[in-house]
């Protein structure tokens, strides 16, 4: 299900990880993890993170990292 900006907050609650927080704390426990399927775990997160319209503008905030974890990834896999 696509989000929008109400349903974001809603989710989200007073206290809870913004989008740019969560997407950032992906990126470093990829960078820091040694095991590979959890790596691949993160991936996966940021796939379905991805998947979303509304995220679009948040990954172009962490574009520098994202793709270069992504290439990693399927590099290793392939």
């Amino acid at each position: 299900m696509f989000t929008n900006e109400e349903r974001q907050k809603q989710r989200t609650g007073k206290y809870g990880t913004s989008r740019e927080q969560y997407l950032q704390e992906l990126v470093t426990e990829f960078q820091k993890t040694p095991n590979e399927e959890s790596k691949e775990q993160i991936v996966a997160h940021l796939a379905n993170f991805a998947y979303d319209p509304y995220n679009y503008n948040f990954f172009l905030e962490c574009l520098g990292s994202i793709p270069r974890l992504h290439n990693r990834v399927k590099r290793k896999a392939g």
